[in-house]
């Protein structure tokens, strides 16, 4: 799962406390394969979860909140913006229903729609594929009966 054994150990160790704040920006860059910091930071600023914050302005994030990304982590891979997921929980919310359902829902339908429309592409180039122009020998050429 994790190529940091640092961020791999303390993820582990954070199931026994899972509201603790110990993870940084960085840990979660590693965890979710992101490359900008700023990308992590959006999902503090739209709301999403909200980071807990030192005196010195560093945030920490809770094993609770990763677990939380990881559920939308698939909306985010089925290009909805931050500010969309934002919405579809708040509606959700308004509307008496369980957003989590909501996402779980939307997960199964979005792999399932994933695998079959894979499997659907693959078989379309697997029958589409011809086999290679065999190239014709002098030999071939000259005993063929010429047409007239």
């Amino acid at each position: 799962m994790l190529t940091d054994r640092a961020v791999e150990k303390k993820f582990k160790e954070a199931k026994i406390t899972p509201d603790e704040p110990i993870f940084t920006t960085k840990d979660l860059m590693k965890i979710f394969h992101v490359h900008s910091q700023v990308s992590i930071e959006q999902f503090d600023k739209t709301g999403l979860i909200t980071a807990f914050k030192t005196p010195q302005r560093q945030r920490f994030y809770t094993y609770n909140q990763i677990m939380y990304l990881k559920k939308l982590q698939i909306l985010i891979k089925a290009d909805f913006s931050f500010f969309a997921i934002k919405a579809l929980i708040e509606y959700e919310k308004s509307e008496g229903r369980d957003p989590d359902a909501f996402i779980e829902g939307f997960s199964k339908f979005y792999k399932n729609y994933l695998y079959n429309s894979n499997r659907n592409t693959a078989r379309k180039e697997k029958k589409n594929v011809r086999p290679p122009l065999k190239a014709a020998t002098l030999k071939e050429i000259a005993e063929t009966p010429a047409t007239v």
